[in-house]
């Protein structure tokens, strides 16, 4: 067992639902005390309003989460990966899980670049159930070229899971072969510096050519690294999970898809060699999408009721409390409708048959305004 706070789980057997206090974690436990609703005198605290109330229940999974594939198909997805290309590959497991999970996950799709240069635009197929169909045409009628614009297409993703305005834990799987490019403004080739029309001219400074006009096109567009983590990281912070896959990386973009794995929310657990899902090969692809795919499903439950705080949750499993944690134990979904769990938390409720979930919802304490649950 991986995890600290489920490591008795497996010795407890699972039980019904209960009106038992949850154990308080004190001091040094693992998280905050049970909401509770009395004083500190012993009196019982009146609600904030008529609609608040402590409430106890237990979660059942069944949500679908909502998941944009982001798939690069830039110029070097042709490059051969043993009898075949990155590109192929990547297609042919796509196939195999998307047919394998799309009753369970709500798939989209977005390839990039949507040119042969740096264009992002809207999502290929949206997000929904059984569209394996329709995602299968997409990628079998595309061919890789093009450049790297990671960075837009993590924020036109986010922007379009957003803008649905659904329940569901949203994601981003983002699969690509190269550091990010394409960053914003005008890069200009070697010996040559920008100007006005995002064009390029000599910066010799020498007459003849240095005393042309702005004649030269930009069509370099630089690295852009730390705009495709700041994606990420924004993406995150609004409830957009990012799920990192690399195929064949090498030194740049390791650390590029390393750091957006980390600012992403769904890190592999700290000691692994990477903390982004690698893929060296076909069977190594198809393998990370069916592991993710069953995390994103198993460890997303639905609440029946929009928490009255959302800073006043308690959650147990088996009896043991887990900690609110973005990394390793369990995030508020979207809207305040979903507990997802991450982490060691996550990979701790792979190991349990049947676990018996327990979620407090507890009032805002005095002053603080209740979080109604929408009409």
């Amino acid at each position: 067992m991986r995890g600290v706070f489920l490591v008795f789980s497996l010795g407890l057997a699972a039980c019904g639902p209960t009106q038992q206090a949850v154990p308080d974690a004190g001091a040094g436990g693992m998280g905050p005390s049970a909401p509770s609703t009395s004083g500190g005198s012993g009196a019982p605290r009146q609600p904030d309003a008529a609609a608040c109330g402590t409430q106890r229940f237990e979660l059942q999974p069944g949500m679908a989460p909502d998941v944009v594939m982001v798939f690069d198909k830039s110029g070097s997805m042709s490059i051969a990966l043993g009898n075949s290309t990155r590109w192929l590959v990547m297609t042919a497991a796509v196939r195999s899980v998307v047919r394998a999970s799309e009753q369970k996950i709500n798939w989209g799709l977005m390839l990039f670049p949507a040119n042969e240069g740096c264009a992002v635009f809207d999502v290929d197929v949206p997000v929904g159930p059984d569209h394996a169909a329709m995602i299968e045409r997409k990628v079998g009628s595309a061919n890789p070229n093009g450049e790297t614009p990671a960075r837009e297409a993590i924020q036109k993703a986010h922007a379009y899971l957003k803008g649905l305005g659904r329940s569901a834990p949203r994601y981003i799987l983002l699969a690509t072969d190269g550091a990010p490019n394409c960053a914003a403004g005008c890069t200009c080739p070697f010996g040559f510096a920008p100007c006005e029309g995002n064009k390029c001219r000599r910066s010799d400074g020498a007459g003849g050519m240095g005393a042309m006009a702005c004649e030269m096109p930009c069509t370099e567009r630089g690295v852009d690294m730390a705009g495709a983590i700041d994606a990420t990281r924004q993406a995150a912070v609004e409830s957009t999970t990012v799920i990192v896959i690399g195929m064949q990386t090498g030194v740049a973009e390791d650390a590029a898809l390393t750091a957006m794995a980390t600012a992403g929310g769904f890190a592999r657990p700290a000691g692994v060699a990477r903390r982004y899902y690698l893929a060296e090969n076909g069977a190594e692809l198809e393998q990370a999408l069916m592991d993710i795919a069953g995390l994103i499903v198993s460890c997303t439950y639905p609440l029946t009721t929009q928490a009255p705080d959302p800073d006043n949750i308690v959650i147990t499993v088996n009896g043991m409390q887990v900690p609110r944690d973005e990394v390793n134990g369990f995030a508020l979904g979207p809207d305040g409708k979903s507990i997802i769990f991450r982490g060691r938390t996550c990979d701790e409720l792979q190991t349990l048959r049947t676990p018996n979930i327990q979620v407090v919802l507890g009032c805002p304490p005095p002053g603080k305004p209740v979080r109604l649950p929408p009409p």
